[in-house]
């Protein structure tokens, strides 16, 4: 990862091997233990070498100590910290913490005596890959701090067979000495020697866990380009071409800057780790020379689309007219090396799974050359049966020009001030500080008394202690950006940004997760203001896979393994990169100062929210420069509110060039009317008068105190007239019973139905 990152940036001299570790021996015994039947193996004592930029030092704990082996590990997350010190590179740089702790043979022994009997709460084995008895490595992080402690075993560098003193007499050049304190020095001067003989490759011996996988980076860091160039040779050879000034070793730093700055001349395709290059001749009758070969990556696109195992392709010319549009493949579907063998397999569908037939795959050339090439033939002629639609500028399509949010540092964060929606909740710990990595998603949260500058401080204070921070965003709240936490930063090294404006996708991250958190609390304000269950649900918020990393990995996983995040980033980065040539090609990154711009202002984020929005695209603006991937504009119409604006670059679109553009103010009735006086009167002839300007509608009140009296009046005529309406409904109502009264007076209803439902009506109304 880090060399990746280093190669990429052109900054390979800043490449170093992980060069500063732990080393340990184990010293054990049989004892009888009581309730056993048969003598188990015990440790008796345990020693280690750190190795620092200043100095080596060791130390040793045995069984005269209570508890010794906790000890040895207290101790041993304390030297970390300058050990992870001292392996670090600069912040902008992606690596990994772990701070390895050597032995040699110790990986089993070390499970069976020490991790299955430590009884500590200080400490959690976060990673065990391997079988339970053998393990590959073992990762231990501290429950006090951001250390991570990872086991290794120095005999998975060497070959199986080999033993302790074969490793120190070969690599060590020393005689194996009979205590383990001696031991674990010379342990540390082998493993030096190791470490060196792999860097000159460019290598970091302790970022692999495998002989296999560091004999592979050996071979391609040494003969892959070599077998390159025998196996051109050996082509052009049979050919009988002249190999005398084909490719050669010394041609490597040619072609690899190449690699890195070009893309395939066929797709134009980028190179990577699967996009494997390779070279293509220019000319097929010439050799391979320097100027007979292009970088190309083909294989993989025309292979996708093919179901079986390794193809036979005959490629011949395609005459429009003449021949048919078709490529003829002979696919023998040869998975195995027993070609034609009647061995039924699953992934050979044409033949009913078998492999004893040949058939025939049909394609459409001109299709796959558009595939390859970006266009078709000059001899097909296509007609293209679509109209281009005039552009529509709706608000949802834009959001496809959305900019991923991420960070391109590892270490950022975001973070803020969260408080109860309801102002009875009066708790002390009703506040909260929110902070998430941008990248990772991993949350904490902190209790604060208030919202001063100082909770603040020292709530990023064990932030910064338990965990990897190099920048901070933020809002615009005032503590966040006090001359208290500037001294802070600039002590930590902490870059940051805040802003307070309303209209672009700041403090996106932090935000939502506060939507979920008080989404998952609902209405309940007291169980909001209850930090023991605030911190509970943080914890169910880390274990739960995210949506970032398609619910593939939780956010506690993102936050302990850098790879999960530097691998995230990669991805982020190719989507920006996408987004802003599409950006490009729309014209939206080519403002220049001056410019007319329609834009989308999202009244709601206004005190105009009820002002009805007849359009999305709402308002001009006069463009004055590119922030943060944002458009800073000024309205050409200002609100009391809003004036400068900063909002996402998509939201707005060209009018007018600042010289194609003139602002005409309105004029008043009597301004119109003086103009037309004066011109009446400079007139010559009656014939020349000319017709009366249209005025603008007059005010119905003279004065505002005028139409303030009037509406006074047309609301109290209206309150006399509802309040008649109410007396005069009374008295009809009243009229109306007593008629009713006199009439069943009259009358013998002998319908028992009839009667009950009268008693229902009576009885309804005797309720109220």
């Amino acid at each position: 990862m880090t060399y990746r990152f280093l190669l990429a940036h052109n900054r390979e001299a800043e490449y170093k091997p992980t060069q500063y570790y732990i080393t340990q021996r184990i010293s054990t015994q049989l004892q009888k233990i009581e309730g056993r039947q048969y003598q188990i193996l015990i440790p008796t004592a345990v020693s280690s070498t750190i190795k620092t930029k200043q100095c080596v030092k060791q130390m040793l704990y045995d069984q005269s100590q209570e508890d010794f082996i906790e000890k040895w590990f207290d101790r041993l997350f304390i030297e970390a910290k300058q050990v992870k010190l001292d392996n670090k590179f600069d912040d902008d740089i992606p690596q990994r913490y772990e701070v390895p702790v050597i032995g040699y043979d110790c990986l089993k022994s070390a499970t069976t005596l020490i991790f299955r009997n430590l009884n500590s709460d200080k400490y959690n084995v976060i990673d065990f890959p391997g079988s339970s008895t053998c393990p590959k490595h073992i990762i231990v992080k501290s429950t006090e701090n951001s250390i991570h402690l990872k086991f290794l075993d120095a005999k998975n560098y060497v070959s199986d067979d080999m033993s302790f003193d074969d490793f120190i007499n070969d690599f060590g050049n020393e005689q194996p000495a009979d205590n383990i304190i001696d031991q674990s020095r010379q342990l540390l001067y082998a493993i030096d020697n190791r470490i060196n003989d792999y860097f000159q490759y460019k290598i970091d011996m302790l970022s692999n866990t495998s002989l296999a996988k560091l004999s592979c980076l050996e071979k391609y860091a040494v003969d892959y380009w070599l077998s390159k160039e025998n196996s051109y040779n050996e082509q052009d050879k049979r050919k009988k071409r002249r190999i005398h000034h084909n490719i050669a070793e010394k041609d490597y730093e040619y072609f690899k800057n190449i690699f890195m700055n070009e893309r395939c001349h066929m797709c134009q395709a980028k190179f990577t780790d699967k996009n494997k290059p390779t070279l293509d001749r220019i000319d097929n009758d010439k050799s391979r020379t320097k100027t007979n070969v292009k970088p190309c990556y083909v294989y993989d696109l025309l292979r996708k689309d093919m179901v079986g195992g390794n193809s036979f392709v005959m490629h011949r010319e395609n005459i429009a007219g003449e021949t048919p549009n078709d490529i003829i493949c002979l696919d023998f579907n040869s998975f195995y090396a027993s070609c034609m063998s009647s061995v039924q397999h699953p992934l050979i569908p044409y033949t009913n799974h078998h492999m004893d037939y040949i058939h025939v795959i049909y394609g459409d050339t001109d299709k796959q050359y558009k595939k390859i090439h970006g266009k078709y033939p000059e001899t097909v002629k296509i007609v293209d049966k679509k109209v281009d639609a005039p552009q529509d500028f709706q608000v949802k399509p834009l959001s496809k020009l959305n900019r991923p949010y991420f960070s391109p540092k590892l270490g950022s964060w975001e973070i803020d001030i969260v408080f109860s929606m309801y102002s009875r909740v009066i708790r002390a710990n009703q506040i909260y500080l929110f902070c998430i990595n941008i990248n990772t998603k991993y949350l904490v949260v902190f209790p604060l008394r208030d919202k001063s500058a100082g909770q603040i401080k020292n709530a990023l204070q064990i932030l910064v202690k338990n965990y990897h921070v190099t920048n901070i965003r933020g809002d615009g709240e005032k503590g966040f950006n006090g001359d208290t936490l500037k001294e802070f930063y600039q002590e930590n090294k902490i870059k940051t940004f805040f802003t307070d404006s309303k209209f672009t996708n700041h403090n996106s991250v932090v935000d939502s997760v506060i939507r979920t958190i008080r989404n998952a609390f609902g209405n309940d304000s007291d169980k909001f203001a209850d930090n023991d269950l605030m911190q509970e649900m943080v914890n169910m918020y880390n274990e739960t896979p995210h949506s970032a990393y398609e619910n593939k990995f939780t956010p506690q996983q993102a936050n302990d393994n850098h790879d999960i995040e530097g691998i995230f980033i990669r991805q982020s980065q190719n989507k920006l990169y996408e987004i802003k040539q599409q950006q490009q090609k729309l014209g939206l990154l080519s403002f220049v100062p001056g410019n007319i711009l329609m834009i989308h202002l999202d009244y709601s984020k206004t005190g105009h929210q009820f002002k009805k929005q007849r359009r999305n695209f709402n308002e001009l603006a006069e463009f004055q420069r590119y922030s943060n991937g944002n458009v800073v504009a000024k309205l050409l119409k200002p609100y009391s509110d809003v004036n400068i604006i900063e909002l996402p670059v998509q939201y707005c679109k060209l009018v007018a060039s600042s010289s194609q553009w003139t602002i005409v103010p309105i004029k008043t009735p009597e301004e119109q009317m003086k103009i037309f006086t004066e011109n009446v009167q400079q007139l010559k002839s009656p014939e020349e008068i000319a017709e009366i300007p249209k005025l603008t509608r007059r005010f119905k009140y003279a004065t505002e105190e005028e139409a303030r009296t009037a509406a006074l009046l047309l609301k109290k005529k209206n309150r006399a007239r509802d309040q008649q309406k109410i007396r005069d409904y009374k008295y009809r109502a009243v009229d109306s019973q007593l008629q009713l009264v006199r009439r069943l007076k009259r009358l013998v209803i002998s319908d028992p139905e009839d009667l009950v439902q009268l008693h229902k009506i009576v009885d309804k109304y005797d309720e109220r």
